[in-house]
């Protein structure tokens, strides 16, 4: 391992559910996004958005289950920070924490309760990496 960053933020939907959580009927909805494991579908769970929004109950339910521990703004593990320099290209560099996505946790983390609002609080440090597939979205073209 060598560095640690998000390459999909959580919070992020994947994809939404049949219904959407303002009662609409999704445009987009892929049925493997309605399968019994999919969030949204049991009794409880609220629907999922349309993928690329915030989806609260999801990013809380990662956190719940996360298993932070130590520092995680470093992005180079502490067990790796002993090796030479030349065999981790990432040792030192300051990796890109985008604050959009700190933004739209805070949303989150103002309705969180105890560990999970500490667990949302760490993870906002985390780096995030992007998908690049066409050089265009460099430019900010052909992009939503």
């Amino acid at each position: 391992i060598d560095a640690y960053f998000w390459l999909k933020p959580p919070g992020e939907s994947d994809g939404c559910s049949q219904i959407l959580p303002d009662g609409s009927e999704c445009p987009r909805y892929d049925a493997d996004c309605g399968s019994q494991d999919s969030l949204g579908t049991r009794a409880g769970e609220p629907p999922a958005p349309e993928a690329g929004q915030w989806f609260d109950f999801q990013v809380k339910m990662l956190a719940e289950n996360a298993k932070m521990t130590g520092s995680v703004v470093a992005s180079v593990p502490t067990e790796l920070s002993q090796m030479p320099t030349s065999s981790n290209p990432f040792e030192g560099l300051k990796f890109y924490v985008n604050p959009s996505y700190a933004e739209q946790a805070k949303v989150s983390i103002e309705s969180a309760e105890g560990q999970v609002k500490t667990t949302l609080e760490q993870m906002i440090q985390v780096p995030s990496a992007y998908w690049l597939d066409t050089k265009s979205k460099i430019r900010e073209e052909g992009t939503k």
